[in-house]
């Protein structure tokens, strides 16, 4: 029986009902998983190896792989394996006598750190309500959701953002729930399964099997009856009339669990293009240029851009093609290149970002988003211009919302970008 040892914020059903039902076992697999205070602990517990695997949010990824100023010092080697969720309700909820969002006027929010994707996505819920970082409020740092909902209703603070079971307990003792996430963000990815590339590359095998049996633990919740009611109280820790809450939470599209796509193989990892077990001559054209790539004919396109062709514009994001961050154009069609096999696309045209601008000749959209500074971590914004490059002038600010549904941008700047699209546009 091989342990694996997983290091999580907010306890997970799915590891909960994989073990109650043995997935794991099923493929020699023991899991020791605990929860973990920070994501400096964290990811400096899966930096020296003490975890295997960590369930954490996309945006910590994306700090501690390419940052040199995260809060370790140094750029860890992390890879997300696949998305997990939608935020499971995640909500702004207010301690006693805080009755709405303009209540926190003067008063104190807490968040995990100040400048991580979470709390980016906190203040644009406060920015449509007209309160702004720094003058209308205070925030003060307090690490894990779980340690907020405790400072919350001890009164350290006077509002943060809580999912799961929090948001559940909180409505029940009398808290406000002052706004939902998924209205402002969406699509919204709060956690993401991740692990070293280092250790991917060396237990291909332990990835496959862990993968299959999440899977079925997703496939298994996401069908099951009130027989795993008990289960899903213990977990959240709510009684059993909270139960239905969290069942509609973990069914729902914009919050809830993500299921792979129907015939999807989840991929160990957003870094390496695999062990090639039969490549082959795949002939590509890539913003006008023509390619031959030695590789197996299902590899995705986003390897190949990134690995064989030096193109890394186009982000490994959630490897489901549901985030965007993968986005090129196949044939002037917007297309997620993480789940599309490079022989789908030999003779077509494929276009990347490096295709469409550059620092000399930036591309009008480009020179939009500087502009109006749409940029948080710039992680997505290589496929959402990509994907604005094929909308129509004229558009008001639903269609081009409507257009970028597919595009996440965790930081919560959603606003600026589709300001800078209609000014481009316009």
């Amino acid at each position: 029986m091989r342990t694996l040892r997983i290091g999580y914020f907010s306890a997970s059903p799915i590891l909960a009902l994989a073990r109650a039902h043995g997935l794991f076992a099923r493929h020699g697999l023991a899991i020791e998983a605990e929860p973990v205070t920070s994501s400096p602990a964290q990811f400096s517990s899966l930096h020296v190896g003490a975890y295997d695997l960590v369930l954490t949010s996309p945006d910590n990824v994306a700090s501690y792989r390419f940052g040199t100023d995260n809060r370790l010092g140094v750029r860890v080697d992390v890879r997300i394996i696949r998305a997990v969720d939608g935020g499971l309700g995640l909500s702004l909820l207010g301690t006693h006598g805080v009755r709405c969002v303009d209540d926190l006027r003067g008063r104190v929010i807490a968040v995990d750190v100040p400048d991580s994707g979470f709390a980016f996505a906190l203040y644009e819920l406060l920015a449509t309500h007209g309160l702004r970082r720094g003058t209308d409020y205070d925030i003060i740092a307090m690490g894990s959701t779980p340690r907020r909902a405790v400072a919350l209703r001890e009164g350290r603070c006077h509002a943060t953002l809580l999912n799961g079971g929090l948001v559940v307990a909180a409505e029940t003792a009398g808290l406000v729930n002052l706004g939902r996430i998924s209205d402002v963000v969406r699509p919204y990815l709060a956690t993401v399964l991740a692990a070293t590339g280092q250790w991917l590359d060396t237990h291909p095998v332990i990835v496959r099997q862990f993968s299959d049996a999440w899977q079925q633990a997703v496939t298994l919740l996401l069908a099951a009856g009130a027989d795993i009611d008990p289960l899903l109280a213990d977990v959240f820790r709510v009684p059993a009339t909270g139960v239905p809450t969290i069942r509609r939470v973990l069914h729902d599209p914009a919050e809830g669990l993500r299921p792979a796509r129907p015939g999807h193989a989840v991929r160990a990892g957003g870094g390496h293009r695999g062990h090639a077990m039969n490549p082959e001559p795949v002939h590509l054209t890539v913003n006008g240029a023509d390619h031959d790539v030695d590789c197996e004919p299902d590899t995705p396109l986003l390897y190949v851009l990134r690995n064989d062709l030096g193109l890394t514009a186009a982000k490994f994001g959630c490897g489901l093609g549901s985030c965007g961050a993968c986005t090129v154009l196949v044939d002037g069609r917007p297309t997620h290149s993480c789940d599309t096999p490079v022989w789908s696309v030999a003779g077509k045209q494929i276009r990347t970002l490096e295709g469409l601008g550059d620092a000399a000749r930036p591309h009008p959209l480009q020179r939009a988003f500087i502009a109006e500074q749409a940029m948080q971590c710039g992680y997505c914004i290589a496929g959402i211009i990509v994907t604005a490059s094929t909308l129509d002038r004229g558009l008001d600010e639903a269609q081009v919302r409507a257009a970028l549904d597919g595009n996440l941008c965790r930081c919560g700047a959603h606003n600026r970008i589709v300001r800078a699209i209609m000014a481009c546009h316009d």
